[in-house]
């Protein structure tokens, strides 16, 4: 390229750049207020209508099994999360064993403590034990936002809100939430609101959400709607993109090979065999002829049945066997591809072909760890960023989230099988889900052949070491607010 040739690009991409920040003149500096509203500039794409199709992608939810059988496992294992919301007092209160006072909202005082929502859940917990120890951690149990998240309106429960968001999520990438305030301008209920709903979301040119249901629109300030979205990478501030939208070509494949079946069984009024004979035939003879004929052939009762008739006859086979269209493997194929891209172990919607008992048992927890986790852990943080602070005093609270996780049963097993001696009989006996006995309290295994005696416990003088670095360790120091 020449040197006049390079000049004449990069004008042209200097152009382009100025065009998509349309709001600011020309000759003023490229500040945070132009670059938003650069974004926020209606020609500036991606934030206008949902994109096409959105209304036929969620409606797969309902026509493709595999589809619904992986995301709804995923919403409900979300939905059953257990909210709570924390606090750091100003005052330590010594308790001595005793349970803290119960945390009176909107009358106690709490301070901003940057580091309690800091970090993954494990960081966080090590965090609240430090508070704790010190006095100063305080779990607000009478939180509005807990009472609005358990029943955010009169015609849904909260674990079912949680579920239609997660599905939104899971399949298109969006899901909107309509707040309604009370009349001391707190949030009173919530209103879940699929993306095809919500035809706009906030411009310059017009800065609040258009919800569209049936005949009726809406404009809604922004500050009474929560947007949750899966990034898309093409347009990081536009609409959301979901995990279906990438498997648009598997899931109509295997709704289309569902069909080609459902069609085969209903005949078509497609005999399995041609018979014909030799010789012209008037028209009423041939519609007499047509009658005959669907009434012999059509409908699943008269499926794959010859027909016969006089004179000279000809028979051809018109059937294709499934078996050489390989329409099985073709389905299967799908379901794998489906399974594969939400990252859903097999067995926990049932496909145990290729399973053996140590996978069935790490089932739960792959799918705890990996699959429900992460996705309640984005719902803590748009929740606690997006509706928690619109309480008074929510800048202090912090919104925490808890999924049960399944025990990674092999995991014990093997620790136990490696130090035998180290855990009592009771717990070898709740190891093979047996009730504990009295009587073997404190006991542990007899030592075999070749092993030692037991060590003696250290002297109460002798050093001890140091605490694993994990959720049990000592609390680390609390900075002063």
């Amino acid at each position: 390229m020449s040197r006049a040739g390079y000049f004449l690009t990069m004008a042209s991409l200097l152009d382009s750049v100025k065009g998509f920040f349309r709001a600011a003149p020309s000759s003023a500096p490229l500040t945070t207020a132009n670059f938003e509203a650069g974004l926020l500039a209606p020609g500036s794409g991606g934030r206008g209508p949902p994109k096409r199709g959105t209304r036929e992608l969620i409606q797969l939810y309902n026509q493709s099994p595999w589809l619904r059988a992986v995301t709804s496992r995923i919403a409900r294992g979300v939905a059953s999360s257990r909210w709570r919301v924390f606090t750091r007092a100003k005052e330590a209160v010594q308790t001595k064993g005793r349970e803290a006072p119960t945390w009176r909202w909107g009358t106690d005082r709490a301070v901003i403590d940057p580091l309690l929502p800091a970090g993954n859940h494990k960081e966080r917990r090590r965090r609240r034990d430090a508070l704790k120890a010190q006095g100063v951690l305080r779990e607000v149990v009478d939180h509005p936002l807990l009472k609005l998240l358990a029943k955010p309106n009169e015609f849904m429960s909260g674990s079912t809100a949680i579920k239609v968001t997660q599905v939104w999520l899971d399949v298109k990438g969006e899901a909107f939430w309509l707040i309604a305030y009370g009349a001391d301008g707190t949030p009173q209920a919530l209103y879940p609101l699929p993306p095809h709903w919500v035809r706009q979301v906030p411009t310059a040119a017009d800065p609040h959400f258009v919800v569209s249901v049936g005949t009726t629109q809406l404009k809604i300030e922004p500050s009474a709607m929560i947007w949750l979205k899966d990034v898309d990478p093409d347009n990081p501030y536009g609409r959301g993109t979901g995990v279906a939208e990438s498997l648009g070509d598997e899931l109509e494949t295997d709704e289309f090979a569902a069909k080609y079946v459902k069609s085969w069984f209903f005949n078509s009024a497609t005999p399995s065999l041609i018979v014909s004979f030799e010789g012209s035939a008037t028209p009423t003879q041939l519609a007499e002829a047509r009658d005959k004929w669907e009434q012999a052939h059509r409908g699943t009762h008269n499926a794959h049945r010859a027909h016969f008739a006089t004179g000279k006859m000809n028979a051809v086979k018109l059937d294709t066997a499934f078996k050489d269209q390989q329409l099985v493997e073709l389905r299967v194929m799908a379901r794998d591809t489906v399974i594969q891209v939400y990252g859903v172990p097999p067995e926990c919607i049932g496909v145990i072909e290729d399973s053996n008992r140590a996978t069935i048992d790490a089932a739960d927890y792959m799918m705890s760890k990996g699959v429900e986790h992460p996705r309640a852990e984005y719902l803590r943080e748009e929740i606690g960023a997006q509706l928690l602070t619109k309480y008074k005093g929510g800048e202090a609270a912090v919104l925490e989230v808890e999924i049960s996780e399944p025990e990674d049963k092999g995991r014990r097993l093997e620790v136990m099988k490696a130090q035998p001696r180290a855990f009592t009989l009771n717990e070898w006996r709740e190891e093979a889900n047996y009730e504990p006995l009295p009587d073997l309290d404190g006991q542990f295994p007899a030592a075999m052949p070749g092993q030692g005696a037991p060590s003696a416990p250290a002297h109460e003088d002798a050093p001890k070491p140091a605490p694993e670095d994990d959720d049990e360790g000592d609390p680390e120091p609390v900075p002063s607010p």
